[in-house]
């Protein structure tokens, strides 16, 4: 049987516990055959776990530089690291939001959008679309990794209703927005729908260009429902890839019912077209048996799937790792 291709997310850089545990990381993984590692450098509040001269830099960070030290070491070993991002979220205390809180993506009822422990920004804003293609940029230009990943690329739930996506709603369908109609919501007027999907796809695009530029992948995170996903959230990942925006595209399949896992791996196979690889990324924390790993692994491989990115590092146990070193 043909060798699948493995990658694996982490989700705290600093959960490592400095350059030893990195290099523990690294080796871990590259001794198991992974290809691929994708450390999160910027998550949902805003903090980024590099030396930025952009964004703000967490605190545990700031001593040394360990995206510097874990490309290092990756390269040495001979793995790839796609820098990650979760790009639309931002929290209060990264720079985004600490200079342009009107940024912060509105829900209907005109409250702000939360994500978890930070809120999502408004991709219809060029300064939001600006800031996160700048911090990604320079971890293009100035650190020696393979590629960067994004993810959270997506409006955000219920979101967003500001003044501009108000003014836009109204320019569209040339009516108001009223968040009391009985109506079907107008997230699914197509016009609308469109619009939302193209404010996405600007981020997407500037940053494949740029990473085409300079020889490095873009890799990214989608949401495994298809077509609903451009309708729920602006996320049109099969565009993306017609488009040659992407080099890996990674449907986060996260379902402990294979049947499930395997309905939306047909969808995902047969909706792409394009350059981009296809990876399933499948939920360890969900699956968390060893022998149901690896099934799911193997029925994957079945449908043309490139490889497979584990969620995340934390959930992976040796004999996890051993056993995948064997497929």
């Amino acid at each position: 049987m043909s060798n699948i291709k493995k990658g694996v997310w982490l989700h705290n850089i600093p959960s490592l516990g400095g350059k030893k545990g990195i290099e523990r990381f690294v080796k871990r993984y590259a001794d198991a055959g992974f290809e691929l590692l994708i450390p999160c450098v910027k998550n949902i509040p805003g903090l980024l776990d590099y030396h930025s001269k952009v964004g703000f830099v967490r605190p545990e960070s700031r001593e040394y530089d360990p995206l510097e030290h874990m490309a290092s070491v990756a390269r040495q070993a001979g793995i790839k690291i796609h820098a990650w991002y979760c790009n639309t979220p931002e929290g209060k205390e990264g720079r985004l939001l600490k200079e342009h809180p009107e940024c912060v993506a509105l829900t209907p009822d005109g409250k702000e959008a939360k994500c978890h422990s930070g809120f999502f920004t408004c991709l219809a804003r060029p300064e939001v679309r600006d800031y996160e293609y700048k911090i990604m940029a320079e971890v293009v230009d100035n650190y020696d990794v393979a590629g960067v990943h994004l993810d959270y690329i997506r409006i955000g739930e219920n979101a967003c209703y500001c003044e501009i996506c108000r003014a836009a709603y109204k320019r569209i369908t040339r009516r108001d927005f009223d968040p009391s109609s009985p109506e079907a919501p107008p997230r699914y007027i197509p016009a609308w729908r469109k619009w939302r999907c193209d404010n996405v796809a600007k981020l997407v695009a500037r940053i494949a260009q740029k990473c085409q530029k300079a020889g490095k992948e873009l890799s990214a995170a989608v949401f495994t429902d298809y077509p609903i996903s451009t309708v729920s959230q602006g996320q049109d990942f099969v565009t993306w890839c017609a488009q040659g925006y992407l080099d890996l595209v990674i449907p986060m399949n996260y379902y402990p019912d294979p049947d499930v896992m395997m309905a939306w791996t047909r969808s995902h196979a047969a909706n792409l077209t394009g350059r981009a690889e296809l990876w399933e990324g499948l939920g360890h924390f969900l699956i968390r048996r060893t022998s149901k790993l690896i099934e799911y692994v193997q029925l994957v491989k079945d449908f043309g799937v490139k490889g497979v990115v584990i969620f995340e590092h934390h959930h992976i146990t040796g004999g996890d790792l051993k056993a995948l070193s064997r497929i």
